[in-house]
């Protein structure tokens, strides 16, 4: 995915302009899905069984794949 910041990819929890951090983006929906994605590949995962980085980046590919999912609707 190369723009992070497109339609298809919208903020998880978007400000009001009444928001303290009204000025922030926060936090878009495919970190959040990695986010959840990432919680559960480490819960299953055995302490010798990846790395760090396989798991982000693994993380990351179910985010893609649930943002595709999300757009045929």
């Amino acid at each position: 995915m190369t723009d992070k910041q497109n339609l298809d990819n919208p903020q998880a929890f978007p400000r009001t302009d009444d928001s303290i951090y009204a000025g922030e983006a926060g936090m878009t929906l495919r970190d959040y899905y990695a986010g959840h994605a990432l919680a559960a590949i480490i819960t299953r995962a055995s302490k010798t069984s990846g790395t760090g980085n396989l798991f982000a980046s693994a993380s990351y590919e179910y985010a893609d794949a649930m943002l595709a999912e999300r757009a045929k609707k």
